[in-house]
């Protein structure tokens, strides 16, 4: 059974921007975490669930001291600040990797959203 996760969308330091890869933040207050990692996920927001690269991480903190729970929405655009959704944990990909440049980073989730699009995306038959 996949492991979800609600909180709040706020905003964070903006490096998957910069690498071409924008991510929501979601503040999940206490919430308990599936185990650190990279997911192929869903984000729900109201009836719609949208594909994605999930990084879930108990053990990394964000600038105020909180776990870090942030999802790169495949092919969406959109303005999210503040609303409620929900991250849907479907399938570990791979646990955290401290990487040596912002390069190396870029590619490891590049990587990773051509695994999340074979595992949740359906191509047309």
């Amino acid at each position: 059974m996949p492991f979800e996760i609600e909180g709040t969308v706020v905003s964070g330091k903006g490096l998957g921007r910069k690498l071409g890869f924008p991510t929501i933040n979601l503040d999940v207050g206490a919430s308990a975490l599936p185990p650190d990692g990279v997911y192929a996920a869903h984000v729900l927001l109201e009836e719609k669930a949208l594909p994605a690269a999930a990084f879930v991480s108990s053990g990394h903190k964000d600038s105020q001291n909180k776990s870090i729970v942030e999802a790169h929405i495949l092919d969406f655009r959109g303005d999210l600040y503040g609303r409620k959704a929900r991250l849907r944990c479907e399938s570990f990909l791979r646990p955290p990797k401290d990487f040596k440049s912002h390069e190396e980073l870029r590619r490891a989730i590049a990587a990773d959203v051509v695994r999340v699009r074979e595992i949740l995306v359906k191509q047309p038959q």
